[in-house]
């Protein structure tokens, strides 16, 4: 397989269980985790089966809260509706 190929594959994968724990509250449970684990000056979190880093955890926190906020910017516009003024 060609290297960039199974690079995007990698990349897709990350994405799709990155929203698929955002889907399922695992932004608290990861944001507790992180607490947690400043609390106890650990530098690992064991998050659903897998350690990160604690730099990486947070890296990922801050990825799916952004990507939250963008989804929920998303839904207003839509429910605005086309001809909404966006002031």
């Amino acid at each position: 397989m060609h290297a960039a190929l199974i690079l995007t594959q990698n990349v897709m994968g990350r994405m799709k269980e990155i929203f698929i724990i955002m889907q399922d509250d695992g932004m608290n449970e990861l944001d507790t985790l992180i607490k947690k684990a400043v609390r106890l000056n650990s530098d690992r979190i064991n998050f659903r089966g897998r350690i990160y880093s604690l730099m990486d955890a947070k890296q990922i926190l801050i990825f799916m809260q952004g990507e939250q906020h963008k989804i929920h910017r998303t839904e207003e516009s839509i429910e605005r509706g086309p001809n909404s003024d966006h002031r």
